[in-house]
């Protein structure tokens, strides 16, 4: 079977012409499991699976190439991540909830040295944190959530201004995320 992944195209303007762009997404898929061992433990697990997909995102004809600095050709990989949730009821008004999960790159390795701009790829594990309150007609929740990555990027070579050589470099982030978040009822029991 011939199976073609669902696709976004999109144009934009570059100088005086227009390009077309297209982003094609992979076939997913997402399974999950809950289960409570006791009344007030609430244990969540998931994991995704991406096929692999690959595309050049500009058309351009013969006389156009498109911007150097972006990347034309995508290749994602087959690629896997997961997640873990623990929901804890202190009491029947107060949720503790635990988390952590992946948000692994699909991107190939990226090359020590091209000609080409390169995808970043950059591996995320994350951990999640919250303490809420579970009233009649509202509820609020209070939390954190911490990523961190590494993995490699493409940069500019030194020597850009004699060739448009692009050079691997070693990459890494981290991100903290405070939320306050809440929901309030509004329908009326019947």
């Amino acid at each position: 079977a011939n199976l073609t992944p669902p696709e976004s195209p999109d144009r934009f303007s570059f100088g005086e012409k227009m390009l077309d762009v297209t982003t094609v997404y992979p076939w997913s898929f997402s399974a999950g499991l809950g289960f409570r061992p006791v009344p007030t433990v609430h244990i969540m697990l998931s994991g995704d699976l991406d096929l692999a997909v690959q595309y050049d995102r500009f058309v351009v004809d013969a006389f156009t190439e498109p911007p150097r600095s972006t990347v034309q050709g995508v290749d994602r990989q087959l690629n896997w991540n997961g997640s873990v949730g623990v929901e804890w009821l202190v009491n029947r008004r107060v949720p503790l909830r635990f988390g952590a999960f992946t948000n692994r790159s699909a991107a190939p390795a990226v090359p020590a040295r091209s000609t080409s701009r390169s995808a970043a790829r950059v591996h995320r594990y994350g951990v999640t944190g919250s303490a809420g309150y579970l009233g009649d007609k509202r509820a609020f929740n209070i939390g954190a959530e911490y990523t961190w990555g590494q993995g490699h990027d493409a940069v500019a070579a030194e020597s850009a201004l004699y060739d448009a050589d692009y050079v691997r470099t070693p990459r890494e982030e981290s991100r903290l995320i405070l939320f306050l978040s809440g929901a309030i009822s509004f329908a009326k029991e019947t």
